[in-house]
């Protein structure tokens, strides 16, 4: 019987994704996935592929440059008589090529170091954004139909915001079970307008989604781009970004609203990079 599915979607070199697998413990009740992108579709086409061929009760979503640490086969033990819907699990980062460490998972260790259970609880479901360091039950998943958005950049915030509003319970296993890998020439570091566009657009359909569902909880973030664009003198761009907002269906006045109420440290932290010529 399969007890995980690891989905990893894969389009970089061989040799990561030789690392990743090799990273996995050879088990009999886990299945490995790998969906390999080559028209370019996205990674959140391909761990939507890997759904559908996934058995496990549990599904855990892999980058082909990330790898597992040792201590990963330890909670596979721990989930074979878990019932939550997700497990939240830790990890650490390193800079590729160097292998020194890396700030990529830090906002993830603070989570989980927190003593104070219902904001960690509270940050792990609408803050912590991304697919990793999740064990999402399959059925859990098919009941709420969750899918990834199919876009070049954000894919997974939306999941996994439907992931956090939709499970009744979760569970936190606090050892560092997964390394990410901080490179230069991430899809997410790859500035055009059309990333601008989607990152715009599915933190705002995100928002969208904590807002239907009465989550108190609002990723000001959706504003960089703007922001940023602005600071740019990128008046079309600025644009674009304020009617992607306007269509996801942010009124005017809620727009304003949130531009007024945008943290100064953070106004300070965009005007650094923009400066800097980095527009996140």
């Amino acid at each position: 019987m399969i007890s995980i599915s690891v989905i990893i979607p894969h389009k970089g070199p061989q040799w990561q994704l030789d690392r990743c697998i090799e990273s996995i413990p050879q088990r009999d009740d886990l299945q490995t996935i790998v969906i390999r992108d080559e028209d370019g579709r996205g990674a959140g086409w391909a761990r939507n592929q890997g759904l559908c061929k996934a058995e496990g009760q549990y599904v855990i979503f892999a980058d082909s440059d990330d790898f597992f640490h040792p201590c990963f086969n330890d909670f596979l033990d721990s989930t074979k008589e878990e019932t939550a819907d997700v497990i939240y699990f830790n990890a650490d980062s390193i800079e590729m090529g160097s292998g020194k460490p890396s700030w990529r998972a830090n906002h993830l260790s603070r989570i989980m170091s927190s003593t104070d259970s219902a904001w960690q609880e509270r940050h792990l479901r609408y803050h912590f954004t991304e697919p990793w360091c999740k064990a999402i039950k399959l059925s859990f998943i098919k009941e709420h139909n969750i899918r990834f958005s199919e876009s070049k950049i954000l894919n997974d915030i939306c999941f996994s915001t439907q992931v956090g509003i939709f499970a009744k319970n979760i569970k936190v296993y606090t050892e560092k079970c997964y390394c990410v890998c901080n490179h230069a020439d991430s899809t997410a570091k790859r500035k055009t307008n059309d990333r601008l566009l989607d990152y715009t657009r599915e933190t705002a359909k995100a928002n969208m989604l904590l807002i239907k569902h009465n989550v108190k909880h609002h990723h000001s973030r959706m504003l960089r781009p703007m922001i940023s664009s602005l600071i740019h003198l990128r008046f079309q761009s600025t644009h674009r970004c304020w009617k992607e907002m306007r269509n996801c269906g942010y009124s005017t006045p809620t727009l304003l609203y949130y531009i007024a109420r945008y943290p100064r440290d953070l106004m300070k932290l965009v005007i650094r990079k923009a400066q800097a010529g980095e527009i996140f």
